[in-house]
């Protein structure tokens, strides 16, 4: 099998390849199956779709004995930058407005949206709320954080199936030289600025400027556009970290 396991994201796909040994085998062909196909399906050429949050095992068998198969397990969890628009928008509607102080800490997602009156009655959110409520609602952390630090050691200290990677600022490619954060970001990807004072979903890099999601940056909700990750203060600190969802293999 291509992969042993994988992170699929709602609205992609993905194929996996099986090869069938030894190579002089006269019966090379498999059959796919998904031990869940409500989580995602496959096709007899080895195409996935995710369909909901969830995990399932891609299995494929030699059809000439069965005993002999292949795994990969896939863990489906949210488009983090479809959600990432979708709560902006549901906070715009609802009169959302920034403040530093914690509001839901502890609430889920759900908690948040199907009881609005109650967790909106001061209509305030502040950016690790923000971050932390997208990736909530994306299947991969428990519940929303409403401080940056708080939702610092969160990540860092997660275990099970998938946790979050590291990604320091200076990353620097195979002739040691220095890259620019567009070269090894990701979109979704979570921002740490200063000594995690503030928070932000990397939202990728267009027409020389780097695009994020952000709640505070300035005061305000907001999708956002900066020059340069590495130079870009917000009330006086600048980009240091980032973290990642990866497979805990």
């Amino acid at each position: 099998m291509s992969n042993s396991c994988r992170i699929l994201a709602l609205g992609s796909t993905a194929r996996l390849a099986a090869t069938v040994l030894p190579s002089a085998a006269l019966n090379k062909n498999v059959a796919w199956s998904s031990s869940d196909p409500t989580v995602a399906t496959v096709t007899q050429t080895g195409f996935i779709t995710p369909l909901k949050i969830g995990k399932t095992v891609i299995y494929a068998k030699c059809e000439e004995n069965g005993k002999i198969m292949g795994q990969c397990t896939i863990y489906v969890r949210g488009n983090i930058n479809i959600l990432a628009s979708q709560v902006h928008r549901y906070i715009r509607t609802n009169n959302f407005t920034y403040r530093m102080n914690a509001n839901f800490d502890g609430s889920t997602w759900k908690d948040v949206e199907n009881s609005v009156k109650e967790y909106t009655s001061s209509k305030k959110v502040n950016c690790a709320e923000f971050v932390s409520w997208v990736y909530n609602r994306a299947g991969y952390i428990d519940r929303i954080y409403s401080s940056s630090g708080n939702l610092k050691t969160a990540l860092e200290s997660m275990t099970g199936d998938i946790k979050f990677k590291t990604i320091t600022k200076y990353q620097y490619d195979k002739n040691k030289n220095l890259l620019s954060p567009k070269d090894y970001l990701e979109p979704g990807d979570i921002i740490m600025y200063g000594d995690h004072e503030h928070t932000e979903i990397y939202a990728g890099y267009e027409n020389e400027r780097y695009y994020t999601y952000n709640c505070g940056s300035d005061g305000s909700i907001n999708y956002t556009e900066t020059q340069s990750l590495i130079t870009l203060s917000v009330n006086g600190h600048s980009f240091s970290y980032a973290f990642r969802p990866v497979v805990n293999e």
